[in-house]
């Protein structure tokens, strides 16, 4: 299991950079869904490890929302941050 969610993991960190390729291409819509849907994928395997506090999960729930395409914690220790992409 826990291979399967490192291959994720890698899966949408390759899809992020795609979608910013896509991005300096002038790509618009299609870089922001790539995009989104790498931090939904990181945010999926952030939830499997159990790294997402309740309350920065009802944080990522609220941004969704109001509107965000995608929103995941970031950060490393001692605290941290939720992205949020919006449209």
């Amino acid at each position: 299991m826990s291979m399967q969610v490192d291959e994720q993991m890698s899966a949408a960190s390759r899809e992020a950079m795609e979608g910013l390729f896509l991005f300096d291409g002038g790509q618009t819509d299609a870089a922001l869904a790539r995009i989104a849907a790498a931090m939904r994928k990181a945010h999926e395997c952030f939830l499997t490890w159990k790294l997402v506090p309740a309350q920065a999960q009802r944080m990522q729930e609220g941004l969704l929302e109001q509107g965000a395409l995608a929103a995941k914690i970031t950060g490393a220790g001692g605290g941290g941050m939720i992205v949020a992409l919006w449209p």
